[in-house]
């Protein structure tokens, strides 16, 4: 899967041995930044993994589901999860 700013070309063509320098320290910082951004995703997965795994425990099933069902399409802001895990009971 694709994500925002993440290159699509095919990356099997070898460098040629006269490149310039400065390509080879833009090529090294390119793929530190995608090791970052492999990373940061990791990490956001696990949080949402965590949250949703917090809110199971302290929601009813049933209030879970209508709010996948009432999710627009820009989903809610961390805040709105928040003030509706408090409304229901979290802390």
């Amino acid at each position: 899967m694709m994500h925002a700013g993440e290159e699509t070309t095919n990356r099997t063509t070898p460098l040629p041995a006269d490149s310039d320098p400065s390509y080879l320290v833009l090529v090294a910082e390119n793929e530190q930044l995608r090791q970052q951004v492999r990373q940061l995703t990791e990490e956001r997965d696990a949080y949402l993994r965590c949250l949703h795994a917090w809110a199971w425990d302290r929601v009813p099933e049933e209030e879970l589901r209508r709010w996948a069902e009432d999710e627009s399409e820009e989903g809610a802001t961390f805040e709105q999860v928040l003030q509706m895990l408090k409304e229901h009971g979290g802390s």
